[in-house]
Formats: structure tokens, C-alpha cells, sequence
């Protein structure tokens, strides 16, 4: 499970996760910039001003495919924010998805 950093209005409120409401739409998952703060932390900041900033490294240890390419700090660095697709994306076509970026990942999921 990642390491997740909730920031509010430059707040920090610790270490949690935080969950979709059914049905959300709009400025809550409306991505307007992302970027990879170091090593596999990324931060996102969202339309309606709610950041997020967690670090992917524990979720990327033992990949492989595709996903192994980001497990490379120098690799996942080249992660920026693609605004075609509003969300992080790496050159090899990996990205992730505006929902992941604000509530992922799921700490039941088994990984």
C-alpha cells in the first residue's frame, strides 16, 4: 500500500486514505497539474484546489511488463502531466487515471 499525504489548503492532515463518493464528477476529478516531487512521489493538485501528494514505490516493487520500466527512479522522473489525457503519463503510454490520483490506491486490494 502506498504511503498517502492528503494536503489541504497547504494543511497537512497526516497519512490517510481518502475514498470516491459514488458518482463523483467534475472539478473533483479534474486533474490541473502533476508532477513527480522525487524518487515515486507524485503530487496532484486538482480543479476545486485539493492536492494530493503519495509515494507509488511500495505499489511498484516486484512489477513487471510494463509497469517495470517505472520501478527505474530515473525512468519514473520522466512522468509529467499530459493535457490531452488531464493526467500523469510516462513516454512508454503508461498513465494513471484522474480517480487513482485522488483516491487510489485501495487499501484492500491486496496490494
Amino acid at each position: 500500500m502506498a504511503t498517502v499525504q492528503t494536503l489541504r489548503s497547504h494543511d497537512v492532515s497526516g497519512d490517510e486514505i481518502v475514498w470516491a463518493p459514488n458518482g463523483v464528477t467534475g472539478s473533483e476529478t479534474r486533474v490541473v497539474h502533476v508532477r513527480v516531487v522525487h524518487d515515486f512521489v507524485i503530487e496532484t493538485i486538482f480543479a476545486d484546489g485539493f492536492t494530493r501528494r503519495f509515494d507509488m514505490g511500495p505499489d511498484l516493487a516486484g512489477t513487471t511488463g510494463r509497469f517495470a520500466e517505472l520501478c527505474d527512479a530515473a525512468y519514473f522522473a520522466m512522468g509529467a502531466f499530459d493535457p490531452d489525457l488531464g493526467t500523469i503519463a510516462w513516454p512508454n503510454g503508461f498513465d494513471l487515471a484522474p480517480e487513482f490520483l485522488r483516491w487510489g490506491p485501495d487499501p484492500d486490494a491486496g496490494g
